[in-house]
């Protein structure tokens, strides 16, 4: 099963390296960089968490992915909820943690 991971503000998913290799022992784990953090560029739209749950959701298209678990940390909490109001159908289900929405 996919679990994608999202990371917080001003951080990059290599500040959660060890919650990638705790859950890669049982999920094909997605990591990425949100927009405009870590190795991401911003591109030219305002950036808004709406944009980057719709990222998310076309990042598992992209990988063929239907629906995977999504794991998300402050920020990534806030996307992963937004994922699961605006794109349900990829959401199995969601641990989000220091999320303030």
């Amino acid at each position: 099963q996919a679990l994608l991971l999202l990371h917080g503000n001003r951080g990059s998913i290599a500040g959660m390296k060890h919650q990638i290799e705790a859950f890669a022992s049982k999920f094909k784990v997605i990591a990425v960089d949100c927009r405009g953090r870590g190795d991401s560029t911003l591109g030219d739209q305002p950036l808004t968490y709406e944009l980057m749950a719709r990222d998310a959701a076309a990042l598992l298209d992209h990988l063929g992915i239907e629906s995977a678990h999504v794991v998300g940390r402050s920020d990534g909490g806030i996307v992963a909820l937004l994922m699961g109001i605006h794109s349900p159908e990829k959401v199995k289900k969601i641990v989000a943690f220091g999320a303030n929405i």
